[in-house]
């Protein structure tokens, strides 16, 4: 099951923040092993219903052995995306699929599942200076 996770927005800023990517038994170890997700996507939509999206995230995965960043997914959005978003009550979630065997940390029993990380409801909030920084 997605991790719940609500997240705000500043609209017309530069945004990103952390998940932590865990198995769906809570047990505090991270989803299969990163390594095997070979890549993530995000969006927001105004509804479940939506028929195209509000923005997309971009999804950073950092593998498990990675540091001390292992098992974290970073989301993010640069200002001219927040931006272009009408300020309100978004949802979002964003998954991740997985990889091809990688020696010594995936048999590839994960190529092509579909995980979803996270999910929530992301409230932009409306942004009063209208400069231009450029």
């Amino acid at each position: 099951m997605a991790q719940q996770k609500n997240l705000i927005v500043d609209q017309g800023s530069s945004w990103s923040t952390n998940v932590i990517a865990y198995t769906s038994n809570s047990t505090g170890t991270f989803t299969a092993n990163l390594y095997q997700f070979a890549n993530g996507a995000g969006q927001i939509r105004k509804s479940y219903t939506s028929a195209t999206q509000t923005a997309n995230l971009s999804v950073n995965i950092h593998p498990t052995g990675s540091g001390n960043t292992g098992g974290v997914i970073t989301l993010s959005m640069n200002n001219s995306t927040t931006g272009g978003i009408t300020g309100g009550r978004y949802l979002y979630d964003v998954e991740m699929v997985g990889g091809p065997s990688v020696v010594g940390f995936s048999d590839g029993t994960e190529d092509n599942k579909i995980t979803r990380v996270c999910e929530g409801i992301i409230t932009i909030s409306p942004q009063t200076t209208k400069w231009d920084w450029n």
